[in-house]
């Protein structure tokens, strides 16, 4: 795609108009990251999650292969008896989790979504021993 037609699709497509492409930044494997000057001079940074899959489970596959989906699909049948312990944050956060099964988590905050899983089942563990 030329410069002329990838500026046009960015001024359309995300509603930068007037913007002005700068340059182009690509990984490998990672999403591409546009640098756009604006009218004022002002410089956006624009990353598109373009590689993804259509939901959180696909996605795990994708990162972490069969093995990644077994694990996965393991760590939530373990949480299923725990269901019912749930504090009302962990049930916003099983809420959450069922959301992504149709659709992914944004990148920068999909570590911080796995840790407070865990915290919220190690709480559930943590109730029914001492029930």
């Amino acid at each position: 795609m030329s410069k002329a037609s990838l500026e046009s699709f960015i001024r359309e497509e995300f509603r930068y108009s007037g913007a002005r492409l700068e340059k182009v930044g690509n990984v490998p494997y990672g999403d591409p990251v546009f640098i756009l000057k604006r009218p004022d001079g002002n410089l956006v940074v624009l990353r598109v999650y373009s590689f993804r899959a259509h939901n959180q489970f696909l996605e795990v596959g994708l990162k972490w292969g069969l093995v990644g989906v077994a694990l996965y699909c393991l760590l939530l049948f373990l949480l299923l008896p725990g269901v019912p312990l749930l504090s009302p944050g962990g049930l916003g956060l099983l809420g959450l989790h069922l959301f992504l099964l149709l659709w992914f988590a944004i990148p920068e905050g999909e570590g911080a979504i796995w840790a407070l899983w865990g915290a919220s089942a190690v709480g559930c563990k943590g109730k029914r021993k001492g029930a």
